[in-house]
């Protein structure tokens, strides 16, 4: 019965105009009676969400999708709260998680956390535009789970966003799942790669990922002008990303370590996973090129291409 009333309510507010007055009041009315129903808060279109929040849009919206990690869920969220610049929103998506993450989300009484559950996993990118549909920043902000950005890490990106660029992003290193450094012999990615000038980066950017994805910062009317993440990658969906702002952007790294990526079994064994099968990064260039624009999302993620890695 709840799954039916649900179904009925989202069918009518689906038909309430979005901009005036009264629709939007129906809708508020509807959105109080549907989350007040067992179960209809997990299905609530993200969309109405943002459009029922009657707060002043944040400066920034940091994107905070969840799907276990529940160890070291707590530091994540916090590192955001505690940021130098406090004009923000942290939108957490639980993405189906096994885990009862929200226990933990639900400790934190900062009235800027804006906190939506989905009942079945969907995979990063869907998350990550669940995120976008919530947010209402005038800057999208990407943190993953189970890493911990430093305190200064959105002032001093913010910092960098001069005419023509679209995408910031810092220098970072990796940490284990105690939290201890891990020695630069055995990080050459985040101590080698990653590490190189702006001009090497848009030089360099097609033969591979020269950004800490997670820790990167992009404006909304970059967003509006290339679209959502692409579902149908199950990895390197922030470097197809990247690809298509750069198409028309400018990029800026503070070259500063101001994030730390925690290496755990569980992101490992997802990445072995998936990369093992097909080679995303050739698919993010090859998706790239033949959508630089997502405009839309689809109602469920279609299998990926057979793109065999011969690595």
């Amino acid at each position: 019965m709840p799954t039916l009333a649900c179904g009925i309510i989202l069918a009518v507010m689906s038909l309430c105009p979005v901009v005036p007055r009264q629709g939007a009041t129906v809708r508020m009315l509807l959105l109080v009676v549907t989350s007040s129903m067992i179960g209809c808060r997990k299905t609530l279109p993200c969309e109405y969400l943002a459009s029922m929040n009657p707060q002043p849009p944040p400066l920034i919206s940091v994107l905070l999708p969840v799907y276990n990690n529940m160890a070291y869920l707590r530091e994540a969220i916090s590192s955001m709260l505690t940021q130098t610049l406090d004009d923000l929103e942290c939108v957490i998506f639980d993405d189906g998680s096994t885990e009862p993450v929200w226990q933990v989300i639900e400790t934190f009484a900062d009235p800027r956390i804006v906190h939506v559950r989905h009942p079945t996993n969907m995979g990063l990118a869907a998350a990550l535009n669940c995120c976008l549909d919530v947010a209402r920043g005038r800057y999208f902000a990407r943190m993953d789970s189970d890493d911990i950005s430093m305190p200064t890490r959105l002032e001093e990106e913010l910092a960098l966003f001069t005419a023509g660029v679209g995408l910031v992003s810092c220098w970072g290193y990796t940490v284990t799942a105690d939290g201890q450094r891990i020695p630069p012999a055995e990080d050459p990615y985040l101590f080698t790669r990653i590490r190189v000038s702006n001009v090497a980066i848009r030089q360099n950017i097609t033969q591979g990922n020269l950004l800490l994805g997670a820790a990167s910062i992009f404006p909304r009317d970059v967003f509006e002008r290339i679209g959502y993440f692409d579902e149908e990658l199950a990895l390197a969906e922030d470097y197809n990303y990247w690809l298509r702002i750069l198409q028309h952007y400018e990029v800026a790294v503070v070259p500063k370590e101001l994030y730390q990526r925690r290496h755990h079994a569980n992101n490992m064994s997802h990445w072995q996973r998936f990369s093992r099968q097909i080679d995303y990064a050739e698919l993010s260039r090859q998706r790239a090129r033949q959508f630089p624009t997502v405009t839309h999302r689809p109602i469920s993620r279609p299998e990926a291409p057979n793109i065999i890695n011969e690595a």
